[in-house]
């Protein structure tokens, strides 16, 4: 039987498919309750651990042979964070990727984060701690502390991620609920002096993430890896609800009908703090996010009752037409589209700065990082039900296609994920997929090695409105591959509009299980 076909199979027997709604359902709100009142799914600590051990035992019940694969952390365990605005003492959580105070605080003047006071005061939505007005503060570390007034959906303390975990950086930043927020800032103009506490304790911790592998009737291709996260800061019952009852249901249908290649799922931890979990995955299996077939990432907020639309990310055109097929035919209305080369959310970034074939999913969520996110009334049950069998037909087109023509779409999409790369001077992307015997011959003649092309993107600051890749032939011969195509570069030049034309041949070679590119050669088609 085929992956799709597990859910098709009585399609002419109706009560016999409506009850197999009934019992998909049943088992999407008893997942969901579950997990929600197992409490706080910080990670590392005993919540952690236990709903690991639970979703290690769903994953058993149905017949797979689970894995629980630890990872260590350095938890951070507030034992004093709060703010004394003269007899008023407000609660909070510190900043995980910050520095942090002494059990005696600072004490000092606080004023808008623009300004030169000692503590300054800003608002920000969930998860934009090293972006606009707070980010920027941090980095200049102009200010003994910070208070960040977080602003959810919904009044409440919704707290940023830690991306930033293991790189630390700022000063000590104090979240607090926006309810406290108009209280504050006439404070701030005022210029009260405040006393800031963010008190913490290193504790040594490890956590785990649940995997698990289905084997498919190629062993020898490349897998399918289906993955999401399973940890946050609170209750987190719609937020990553939907995500851990799709990745159940994936995998019972997958077990029921065996794939055309492996699937290895993977619920990590740490996703709260840069993604500990998944990078840990990752590094475990040198090579998979280029070497596998593709990935497939539940992210946040599936299927959320709160939620206002569906966001897709996809590596490829071909991965996101086949996602955007299934959810239409599933009616999931797509409310947004990540454009091609942007950095994606959630651990899907791990797969894009790979250079992995991917495709995602995340939803909106008015509790989305809110300590009210918890019940199964938080979600649409019956959405979830639709999402489940979408995500098993994109598993069956994904696990289904030839693994020249993925050797091929992979290629494709490294050559673009490099060029965007370029002119968003991700150098950690290029020296990934830079061998280090690499070899460039410029199109003036001239040739440079992996240290100069990287020198080359750093410090590249022309003018370019526009640079398309298109004409793409590629032959691959094993672990060797060659890549031609045309680049396209409009931009201005002494003033004045100008496009010059570019003709690539680019040589890869297969390295433990990842392709990486040993030679460039560019040739100027329009010299004039």
């Amino acid at each position: 039987m085929t992956i799709a076909g597990a859910w098709s199979a009585s399609v002419r027997r109706v009560p016999a498919q409506s009850r197999l709604d009934v019992d998909l359902e049943r088992r999407i709100r008893r997942v969901i309750q579950e997990y929600g009142d197992q409490g706080f799914h910080r990670t590392g600590t005993s919540v952690d651990r236990r709903s690991g051990d639970w979703l290690f035992e769903l994953a058993s019940r149905i017949g797979v042979a689970p894995a629980r694969e630890d990872f260590s952390l350095s938890r951070v365990d507030p034992h004093a964070c709060h703010l004394l605005v003269g007899d008023e003492r407000i609660e909070g959580l510190p900043l995980h990727d910050g520095t942090f105070t002494g059990p005696d605080g600072v004490r000092g003047r606080m004023g808008p984060i623009d300004t030169d006071a000692a503590i300054g005061l800003v608002e920000a939505p969930p998860n934009t701690a090293a972006a606009g007005p707070l980010g920027e503060a941090r980095r200049q570390n102009r200010h003994s502390a910070i208070v960040c007034v977080t602003r959810g959906a919904r009044a409440g303390l919704c707290p940023n991620n830690a991306d930033a975990f293991l790189r630390p950086f700022g000063p000590p930043v104090v979240q607090v609920s926006s309810e406290h927020g108009p209280m504050l800032g006439e404070h701030a103009k005022r210029g009260t002096v405040v006393q800031l506490i963010a008190s913490v304790t290193r504790t040594p911790a490890t956590s785990f993430n649940v995997t698990a592998t289905i084997p498919g009737a190629g062993r020898s291709l490349a897998p399918l890896v289906v993955m999401t996260p399973r940890s946050g800061w609170y209750a987190c019952a719609s937020e990553r609800g939907g995500g851990i009852a799709c990745w159940l249901e994936l995998m019972r249908v997958l077990h029921d009908a065996r794939p055309a290649r492996d699937v290895v799922f993977a619920a990590s931890s740490g996703h709260e703090l840069g993604h500990l979990g998944i990078n840990a995955f990752v590094a475990s299996r040198p090579g998979v996010v280029s070497r596998a077939a593709a990935w497939m990432h539940f992210g946040a907020n599936i299927g959320a009752a709160a939620g206002s639309g569906t966001t897709i990310q996809a590596s490829d055109d071909n991965g996101e037409a086949t996602l955007s097929r299934e959810l239409d035919a599933a009616d999931i209305a797509i409310s947004r589209r990540v454009p091609r080369g942007t950095v994606p959310g959630g651990e899907a970034e791990v797969v894009h700065r790979g250079g992995g074939r991917y495709v995602s999913v995340i939803g909106s969520n008015a509790l989305f990082h809110h300590p009210a996110d918890r019940g199964a009334q938080t979600v649409d049950v019956n959405a979830i039900a639709r999402f489940t069998k979408a995500f098993a037909a994109v598993a069956t087109a994904l696990s289904a296609q030839p693994s020249v023509e993925l050797d091929e779409q992979i290629l494709i999409d490294l050559e673009r994920h490099w060029n965007n790369a370029f002119y968003q001077k991700d150098l950690k992307f290029i020296e990934n997929i830079l061998a280090d015997e690499f070899v460039a011959t410029y199109d003036d003649g001239s040739r440079g090695d992996k240290a100069k092309e990287l020198a080359l993107t750093a410090e590249f600051n022309q003018q370019v409105e526009s640079a398309v890749q298109e004409d793409f032939t590629v032959k691959v011969y094993r672990d060797t591959a060659l890549v031609w195509f045309t680049l396209r570069v409009v931009g201005i030049r002494q003033g004045q509009p100008a496009t010059v034309t570019f003709r690539y041949t680019d040589v890869w070679v297969m390295r433990e299980g990842r392709w990486q590119c040993v030679s460039t050669h560019s040739t100027k088609a329009n010299p004039r």
